[in-house]
C-alpha cells in the first residue's frame, strides 16, 4: 500500500509538472528579461562613465613609449628584432592597428582600450551573477569598474592582462558548469593572448593551472585505479615549481613587507591545492592521466596564439631576439623600477583588514552590530577628509592595498574549513578566483604604485563577493557599508586623481587644457606640465631638420609628439647595453644625419647619460635652448 501510494504521489507530481510547464517557461523568460535589463543598464552606465573620462590626463612617458612602439610597427619594424620593445609586442601591433583605424595620435590607443573594456563589463557581470541575484551582480560589477580604467585610462598592457584574465576566468566558470573541453581551450587562449600583451599574462596562466590541479575527473570513482599518490606527487611538483618561481622572483628585489605581501597569498593557495588532494580525499579527483589531458588542452590553448605571433620571427630568424627581449631584458627593471611598501605599513594594514574581515565573517551578532556602526562612521570621515588631506588618504590607501592578502588568506581558510558543506561547483569557482587573484597580484611587483593595485582590484572584488556566499550569517549593514565606502572612495578620492607614478598623486584640475598638440589627439593635460611639453615640442620642431632626432634618457614622448623618428633601437635607456653605448649612439646619429638632440635632466627611471656622451653631444650640437628639464641642442644651419 505504501509503495503504490508513493508511486501514485510521484505520478501526481509528474502530472503537475507537465501541467505547469508553460508557467515555468514563462517565469524563466521573465527572469531572463530581468537579467538582460540589469546587465544592459550596468553596461550602459559603465560605458558612459568610462567614455566620459577617457581623454582625461596624459602620462607622457607611458603614452609616448606605447605610441613610439606602435608607430615603429606601423613603419614596418618588428618588436625586439628592430627595437627594444618594453613588453611582449602584441600591444604594439594592436596600437598600430588603432593608428590605422583612428589616426596617429595618443587618443587612438585609448579608443582601442575602450573597445576591449566594453565586453569586459558583461564578463564581470557574468562571473558576479554566479554568486548572487542580478541586482547584487550589477552592484559589484559597478564597483569593479570604478576601481579599474577610470583611474588611469592610458592603454597600458596591464589593463589587457586584467581583461583577458577575467575572460579566462569566465571561460573556466563555464567549464566548471558544463565540463565541455572547448571552454578549457578558450581559457587557455585567453592566457596566451594575455602573455602577448605582457609577460605578466603568465600569472593568470599559473593561477588557472593551480585551479586545474584540483578539478574532478569525468570517470566514475568506482571504476578508477588507485593512483591517488601519483596524482598527489604530480600536484606537489607543480605547486613547488610555482612557489619556487615566485620566491625566486621576489628574492631579486627583497623587501620584507613586499615579500610577505606577495608570497603569503601564493603560499596559501599552494597549500590549499595540495591539502585538497591528500589521499583521504582521493575519491574526489580524477586519474593522473585525466589531469594531464586537462593541462595539455589548456596548454594547447595558451600555445596557439603565441606560436602564431612568432611566425614573422621564425621567418626572419629573430626568435632569439624575441626570447631575449621578453625573458632577459625585463630583469633589468628590478634594478631601476622599484617602489615597495615597508614592513610596518604591511603589518598595520593587514592587521586592520583582518580585523574588519573577521568582524564580517566570524563574529557574534553583537560584535557585528557595534563594528558596523564604528566602521560606517570612520568610513564617512575618511572619504570626506581624504579628498584634501594627504596623510589620511595615504592611511586609507594602506588599508586598501593590504586588503588583498588579508582577503585571500581568509578566503582560503574559510574554503578549507567549509570544504564538506559547500557544494563542489561553488567551491571550485571560489577557489579559481582566489588562485587567479593571488597569482595576478604579483603584477604589482616590483613597482607597487597605486595604479598597479587597480590592475588586480576587480578580481579581488569578485573574490569578496564569492567569499560572502560561504557565510551563513553576516552583518548586512557592514557589507553594505564596506561596499559604499569602497565605491565612494574610488569615485571621490581616486578617480579625480590621475594615478601615475606617485604614491600620493595630486588632483587633476578641471580647468581648460592648454596642451593642444595635434598628436595628442585631444587628450587633456593641465597646468605647468602642459606648458612645458608644448614649449619643448615647439623648440624641437623649430630647429630640427630631416626625419630623425635623438632624445635621452627616458623621453620617448619627444619623438612621437614632435613627429620625428628615433635613430636607435632604444626606447627606455636602462634597457640599453652599456658596453660601447656611446660609440653606438654616435654612429646612429651620424648614419641618420641627426641635427638635433634633446637631453632630459629629470628621467624617471634611468640614470643620467654617460659623461663621454654628454661631452660628445656638446661638441657636435653647440646651439642650445633650455626648456625646464629638457635641454634642446642642435647644429647651426650651414
Amino acid at each position: 500500500m505504501h509503495l503504490f501510494a508513493s508511486l501514485d504521489a510521484q505520478g501526481i507530481s509528474v502530472r503537475e509538472e507537465v501541467r505547469d510547464e508553460p508557467a515555468i517557461s514563462q517565469r524563466r523568460q521573465v527572469r531572463g528579461l530581468y537579467l538582460l535589463l540589469v546587465l544592459a543598464t550596468v553596461w550602459l552606465l559603465s560605458a558612459l562613465y568610462v567614455g566620459d573620462i577617457l581623454t582625461r590626463g596624459i602620462a607622457p612617458g607611458d603614452e609616448g613609449l606605447l605610441a613610439q612602439s606602435a608607430e615603429r610597427v606601423l613603419l614596418g619594424e618588428l618588436p625586439h628584432r628592430d627595437f627594444d620593445e618594453l613588453y611582449t609586442g602584441g600591444l604594439s601591433l594592436l596600437n598600430a592597428q588603432a593608428f590605422r583605424m583612428f589616426g596617429v595620435n595618443l587618443a587612438s590607443m585609448r579608443y582601442m582600450l575602450y573597445l576591449f573594456f566594453l565586453p569586459w563589463v558583461p564578463c564581470l557581470f557574468f562571473i558576479a551573477s554566479r554568486f548572487g541575484p542580478p541586482w547584487m551582480a550589477a552592484a559589484f560589477t559597478a564597483l569593479a569598474v570604478a576601481w579599474s580604467v577610470p583611474n588611469y585610462s592610458t592603454g597600458l598592457p596591464s589593463w589587457y592582462n586584467l581583461f583577458f584574465a577575467t575572460f579566462g576566468v569566465a571561460a573556466l566558470f563555464r567549464y566548471i558548469e558544463r565540463r565541455q573541453s572547448a571552454w578549457l581551450f578558450v581559457a587557455g587562449i585567453c592566457g596566451g593572448i594575455s602573455f602577448l600583451f605582457k609577460l605578466s599574462g603568465l600569472y593568470y596562466v599559473a593561477g588557472a593551472v593551480l585551479f586545474l590541479l584540483t578539478t574532478k575527473g569525468k570517470s566514475n570513482p568506482i571504476e578508477r585505479r588507485p593512483d591517488s599518490w601519483s596524482r598527489l606527487a604530480l600536484t606537489a611538483f607543480c605547486v613547488l615549481a610555482y612557489e619556487a618561481s615566485v620566491f625566486s622572483l621576489l628574492r631579486k628585489a627583497f623587501y620584507p613587507g613586499s615579500f610577505l605581501y606577495f608570497f603569503l597569498p601564493v603560499l596559501a593557495v599552494g597549500v590549499a591545492v595540495v591539502w585538497q588532494q591528500r589521499p583521504a580525499r582521493s575519491e574526489d579527483f580524477g586519474l593522473t592521466g585525466e589531469l594531464l589531458k586537462t593541462l595539455a588542452l589548456f596548454g594547447a590553448g595558451v600555445a596557439i596564439p603565441v606560436c602564431l605571433f612568432l611566425i614573422p620571427y621564425l621567418r626572419t630568424g629573430a626568435v632569439g631576439d624575441f626570447v631575449r627581449g621578453v625573458f632577459v631584458l625585463p630583469g633589468k627593471r628590478l634594478h631601476y623600477t622599484i617602489l615597495t611598501e615597508s614592513l610596518p605599513r604591511f603589518l598595520l594594514g593587514t592587521a586592520a583588514d583582518m580585523a574588519a574581515l573577521i568582524a564580517i565573517f566570524a563574529s557574534t551578532k553583537t560584535i557585528r552590530k557595534v563594528s558596523s556602526s564604528l566602521f560606517l562612521a570612520l568610513a564617512a570621515v575618511v572619504i570626506v577628509v581624504a579628498t584634501t588631506n594627504a596623510w589620511l588618504y595615504d592611511a586609507a590607501w594602506v588599508a586598501v592595498w593590504n586588503s588583498l592578502p588579508a582577503l585571500v588568506l581568509l578566503g582560503v581558510a574559510l574554503l578549507l574549513a567549509k570544504a564538506d558543506t559547500v557544494p563542489s561547483e561553488q567551491r571550485q569557482k571560489i577557489f579559481l578566483l582566489l588562485a587567479v587573484t593571488a597569482a595576478c597580484n604579483v603584477i604589482q611587483f616590483p613597482y607597487s604604485a597605486p595604479i598597479y593595485f587597480c590592475y588586480v582590484a576587480p578580481l579581488l572584488i569578485l573574490c569578496f563577493l564569492g567569499a560572502l556566499t560561504l557565510l551563513q550569517k553576516t552583518s548586512k549593514t557592514f557589507v553594505a557599508g564596506l561596499f559604499c565606502a569602497s565605491l565612494l572612495f574610488a569615485f571621490f578620492d581616486m578617480t579625480p586623481r590621475f594615478l601615475t607614478y606617485h604614491r600620493e598623486p595630486h588632483f587633476a584640475p578641471r580647468a581648460k587644457a592648454d596642451f593642444v598638440l595635434p598628436r595628442a589627439g585631444g587628450l587633456r593635460l593641465y597646468g605647468p606640465q602642459a606648458k612645458l611639453r608644448s614649449e619643448m615640442v615647439k623648440a624641437v620642431v623649430q630647429h630640427a631638420r630631416g626625419t630623425y632626432i635623438y632624445a635621452t634618457p627616458d623621453c620617448p614622448e619627444v619623438y612621437f609628439l614632435s613627429g620625428f623618428r628615433n635613430p636607435t633601437r632604444t626606447l627606455v635607456d636602462f634597457l640599453d647595453e652599456q658596453v660601447g653605448r656611446t660609440q653606438r649612439i654616435l654612429a646612429d646619429i651620424h648614419a641618420h644625419n641627426v641635427n638635433l638632440v634633446v637631453i632630459n635632466h629629470a628621467p624617471i627611471f634611468s640614470g643620467p647619460p654617460p659623461q663621454d656622451l654628454i661631452e660628445a653631444l656638446d661638441r657636435e650640437f653647440p646651439e642650445q635652448e633650455l626648456v625646464d628639464q629638457y635641454e634642446v641642442r642642435w647644429r647651426p644651419t650651414q
